[in-house]
């Protein structure tokens, strides 16, 4: 690895990253090109080492533990941002390129990219797109694998694959694209990314109201006459933190951007529907305040997970998830449970955070039965982070279905025939 590398692109990895993955002999190499990066995955695999790649390390710990772990697979060296066409509203970037750093770019040209997940602070391109991130703007412009058009991955025999291309209307080949989004590094090394971009809205505005039962609110919602940016519910520690609000109340964030005028129009009815439906004294945060709600709402899982908190993302049906959580409150308030919720109000992923006094087995017990009752509903729950007394105890994944996984099981022996990158980590041990 050396000899193809160079000695200054490997050396020993960062202690608590290594810490993360249980490997405390842990080597980290940093490829400074995507052909090395796919010729360091082929000296793995014939070396029978394994490779885990890695961008910030932000999301590293989610999922199982690998099996093994030798190489740290770093793409801090793919830092460049190849290609900018703001009449096309596209950009090529390679993956080690900091969302951060990307968003002040494409600023310049009065454009950004609609992703706003936690620690965006810090993440990379390569890990948001390997983990599958989304944040409220999901809500306009959809989930980061809407927006991406294209990709490269370098793969353990040491070739480069590129699906999907350039521009926005694309339809040539399987939508590997898709494939690769969310699937945590376990099928190739992503290295460079197509991206849609969009204009900057002039002005932006949000409109925040309370109440005890967000369910009537969320049914008129679904069918307002307006479509905002974002439309997130917050409940528990959450509510609390961000909008002030009581005991057993909600928090609902409506953010609407564009040209001052239809700002306006949204703040009105947005005002109009959250005072009918029992939410009184909606309060508006117009630019920079709003700017800030939303940044302060991003930064809700990493306090958490800082502070000792089991972190689940579950997906449900709004009204499902919203009559799942109203009893998970009733539970968790008896057993002593400290509850903290935040998510999107239709699509998307809820984030429940969970943290208690009582000791981790009756945490394990809550957390067993938010899973047992998502998957009763059909949906899923995944645990995002688990603290240290419950990490190896319960499986980040849950269940899955026996065809889905089988099916999986068959991807990763036709990409990854010999468990090269990242064995073990993802649903169901692939």
């Amino acid at each position: 690895m050396e000899e193809l590398l160079g000695s200054a692109a490997i050396g020993p990895a960062d202690p608590k990253l290594a810490a993360m993955l249980a490997a405390p002999g842990l080597l980290q190499a940093s490829p400074p090109t995507p052909e090395l990066a796919a010729e360091a995955l082929r000296v793995c695999a014939e070396s029978e080492a394994a490779a885990i790649p890695v961008g910030a390390g932000s999301k590293l710990a989610r999922g199982r533990l690998p099996r093994k772990a030798n190489v740290l697979l770093s793409t801090a060296a793919l830092d460049q941002v190849s290609d900018h066409q703001p009449a096309d509203l596209t950009v090529s970037t390679q993956t080690g390129v900091p969302l951060a750093r990307l968003q002040a770019e494409l600023g310049a040209a009065g454009q950004f990219l609609a992703v706003d997940p936690p620690w965006g602070d810090v993440a990379t391109l390569g890990g948001l797109v390997a983990s599958g991130a989304e944040g409220p703007l999901r809500r306009r412009y959809g989930a980061l694998r809407d927006q991406l058009l294209g990709l490269r991955v370098a793969n353990p025999d040491g070739t480069l694959t590129w699906a999907g291309g350039h521009v926005v209307k694309n339809v040539s080949g399987y939508d590997l694209t898709r494939l690769h989004t969310g699937a945590y590094g376990t099928l190739g090394v992503i290295t460079d990314v197509n991206l849609k971009v969009w204009p900057q809205p002039e002005a932006e505005l949000t409109v925040l109201g309370t109440g005890t039962n967000p369910l009537p609110l969320l049914e008129r919602l679904a069918v307002a006459p307006f479509w905002p940016l974002a439309a997130d519910v917050f409940l528990g520690r959450a509510a609390a933190r961000l909008g002030g609000a009581g005991p057993g109340q909600f928090l609902l964030a409506l953010r609407f951007g564009g040209r001052a005028s239809a700002n306006a129009r949204g703040q009105s009815d947005a005002v109009a529907l959250l005072s009918g439906a029992g939410s009184p004294d909606p309060q508006v945060l117009a630019g920079a305040d709003s700017v800030e709600f939303w940044k302060n709402a991003a930064a809700l899982q990493p306090e958490c997970q800082a502070t000792g908190f089991a972190v689940a993302a579950i997906a449900l049906p709004a009204r499902q998830r919203i009559e799942l959580l109203q009893a998970g409150l009733a539970r968790w308030r008896k057993a002593e449970i400290e509850f903290s919720g935040w998510g999107r109000t239709e699509h998307g992923w809820f984030h429940v955070a969970l943290a208690g006094s009582t000791g981790p087995r009756a945490l394990a017990g809550e957390l067993g039965w938010l899973r047992q009752q998502c998957t009763a509903g059909r949906g899923a729950c995944v645990f995002e982070h688990l603290p240290d007394q419950l990490a190896g105890q319960l499986d980040p994944w849950g269940p899955a279905d026996p065809v889905a996984q089988a099916a999986m099981e068959r991807l990763k022996m036709a990409l990854d025939p010999r468990a090269v990158i990242s064995p073990g980590r993802y649903l169901g041990g692939i």
